[in-house]
């Protein structure tokens, strides 16, 4: 898995969460997800999604201020468990 990939699932995620992402480059991720019932639907589908445990740490809103950066996060931790 890519960069891309990761950041196309991502999206197809937060579509099937009814939220809609017009950016094309990074955004703030926290400006979509606005509330705690719709952060742990995300968490759960990337988990399923990707096949892959989120580690606490990785889970905390703050991380989530950049879409891009937390793609390449999210590809490390896919990575790490091949």
């Amino acid at each position: 898995m890519d960069i891309f990939e990761v950041r196309k699932t991502l999206i197809s995620i937060f579509e099937e969460l009814g939220i809609i992402i017009e950016e094309e480059e990074d955004f703030d991720i926290q400006e979509y997800v606005v509330d705690s019932l719709v952060y742990m639907s995300l968490i759960v589908n990337m988990e399923q999604r990707f096949g892959i445990e989120i580690p606490d740490d990785f889970l905390l809103i703050s991380k989530m201020n950049s879409f891009n950066a937390y793609c390449e996060s999210l590809l490390a931790l896919i990575n790490e468990d091949k």
